[in-house]
């Protein structure tokens, strides 16, 4: 649960972060409260997070270092 938040937060605030600097490191006449708010209205959760356990999947099957189970 707290790997799924920290990746769900960081991805909130990538995709922040993008808006900021897609408007020349300003937030466009918004506050940053609202855009943020725009971004999780619009954001599917469960797509994140499955693509986030998707990465991590990928990531151990090609990790020779990884336990097999």
């Amino acid at each position: 649960p707290q790997g799924a938040a920290a990746g769900y937060g960081s991805y909130i605030v990538g995709q922040a972060a993008r808006y900021y600097f897609e408007h020349g490191a300003s937030w466009g006449g918004e506050s940053p409260k609202t855009v943020v708010h725009r971004i999780l209205e619009t954001t599917d959760k469960q797509s994140v997070l499955q693509h986030l356990k998707e990465e991590i999947r990928n990531r151990l099957h090609s990790n020779p270092h990884a336990e097999s189970k």
